[in-house]
């Protein structure tokens, strides 16, 4: 028995919904099927700041940063989620090094990771 199985049962009638729920629930527990993911190419809704729409970042042609494209590279001016803009001045060893305006220039870079450099930035195109 199988999820598919299952699903043509369903639509010939010959289980109702809950029963399908159950039976695929307990296919689920007992491991014969993986739950249900989005697929790996496809990227969850992005949130977006208060402060992002307050000024309408994305509206202004400013983008998520996607780094599975990329559309970012150094030097490209960028905003955070709370509106500190700044410069993205390095890459390295899958590290994102980040100059905000706010910075003094003897100050260090400010550094994130690839995740938390693509949910919480925005680039200017």
């Amino acid at each position: 028995m199988n999820k598919e199985f299952l699903h043509m049962q369903k639509l010939a009638g010959i289980i109702t919904e809950s029963e399908y729920a159950a039976k695929i629930e307990e296919l689920e527990v007992r491991g014969k099927i993986g739950k249900s993911y989005p697929a790996p190419t496809q990227k969850p809704e992005r949130e977006i700041s208060d402060e992002w729409k307050r000024y309408g970042f994305l509206d202004k042609g400013w983008e998520f940063v996607d780094l599975s494209i990329p559309n970012v590279k150094v030097g490209d001016n960028i905003v955070n989620w709370n509106a500190d803009f700044g410069t993205l001045k390095k890459i390295k060893d899958n590290k994102y090094y980040v100059r905000f305006d706010i910075d003094y220039d003897d100050e260090p870079l400010t550094k994130f990771t690839p995740e938390k450099f693509e949910d919480f930035f925005l680039v200017d195109k």
